[in-house]
């Protein structure tokens, strides 16, 4: 009898755990809940990653990403991969040594791709002039200071 009790008691929860929906939800507002959930929220312009390098490929990206030293002083890309930002919106990198700027360029973002970012690459070509030490890029989105990479320029 012992063996059967637990037996039971599975087949008698089984038997009460129905997929029945709660009576208080109706299907109109089941309907709507399963819509909002089929369509994605939209997503703020925002930028996702800002990679800094001395060389790229033919597609913009940098080549060897995640470098925060560099051998000697060259010039500088720096990769802006965007996400739910409309094609055409300004995008500027600046450079600072402390809290001077040796150079800056702006751009605009790009078309995203399927997988819906998309990649600016913006080349700041003083960087080759600078002595070594250590430097920050500040990356702007439409205005609006959006990252900061440090990096160092090691002597030759």
């Amino acid at each position: 009898m012992r063996i059967l009790r637990p037996f039971a008691l599975l087949l008698l929860a089984t038997a009460c755990a129905g997929d029945a929906p709660e009576a208080d939800v109706d299907a109109e507002s089941t309907a709507a809940a399963e819509a909002s959930n089929a369509m994605p929220m939209p997503a703020e312009p925002h930028v996702m990653a800002i990679d800094i390098g001395i060389a790229v490929d033919d597609s913009g990206r940098i080549m060897g990403a995640g470098v925060e030293a560099f051998p000697a002083p060259a010039p500088l890309f720096v990769s802006i991969r965007t996400q739910a930002t409309p094609d055409g919106t300004p995008l500027s990198a600046r450079l600072l040594a402390d809290t001077r700027t040796v150079d800056s360029v702006g751009g605009t973002a790009t078309a995203a791709e399927a997988n819906g970012v998309g990649r600016t690459t913006l080349q700041l070509a003083k960087a080759a002039d600078l002595a070594p030490g250590e430097y920050r890029v500040e990356v702007f989105l439409d205005g609006v200071s959006v990252g900061i990479r440090e990096f160092r320029f090691n002597a030759p």
